[in-house]
This record gives structure tokens, sequence and C-alpha cells, in this order.
């Protein structure tokens, strides 16, 4: 089998798997005087914020990740092992989030 059959067969797979939240950043554009209302950041990077001057903020969200790619890469970095531990960790994290303790 082909690299590129072996990539959309993985992709099919991961078509099948649950979907997952993961954390990351995401950025938006404020200008210093919006984030000073919000009254709980007073400076960024250490330096006090001007309220005339735009600052990119990056606040935390909630995505679902991209079982496709996340199974290419694990394929293509370890090979089947690579799938069949990515597998069986998606696989805890649903276990864990269905029977919290």
């Amino acid at each position: 089998m082909g690299k590129k059959k072996k990539l959309k067969a993985l992709k099919a797979l991961a078509g099948n798997m649950p979907l997952i939240n993961a954390a990351s950043h995401e950025g938006h554009w404020y200008k210093g005087s919006e984030i000073l209302e919000w009254g709980t950041v007073k400076e960024i990077d250490g330096e006090a914020i001007i309220p005339d001057k735009m600052y990119n903020y990056k606040h935390p969200v909630l995505m679902i990740q991209n079982n496709g790619r996340k199974f290419k890469r694990a394929y293509l970095r370890n090979g089947i092992e690579g799938i069949q531990q990515l597998h069986k960790n998606t696989l805890n994290i649903v276990k864990s989030n269905l029977n919290p303790q």
C-alpha cells in the first residue's frame, strides 16, 4: 500500500474516533484602554499598558482536536506503534472523562 493510501486510511480511522477538546490560545487585537477597562490586566510583558496602543492579547480557548492531523503526525513519526499509542491515549482520556474520580 502506498503512502497516500495509508494516510487516507488513517484519516478514515480518525473519523471514527471520539472528539476531544484541546486547550489552545487565540489572539485578538485590543486597544489598551479596552484592556484597562477589564480591571484584571494592568501590564503586558512586564510593561504598563498604554491606553492608545494596540495589543495582541491571547485568550485561552477550548478547541476540538483534529484527529486526522494527530494520526498522520503519529504515523509519520513512529509508524504503526505511534498510531496504537495515540489510539490508546485517546481512549484513556475518554474513559477518564466518563468516570471522574
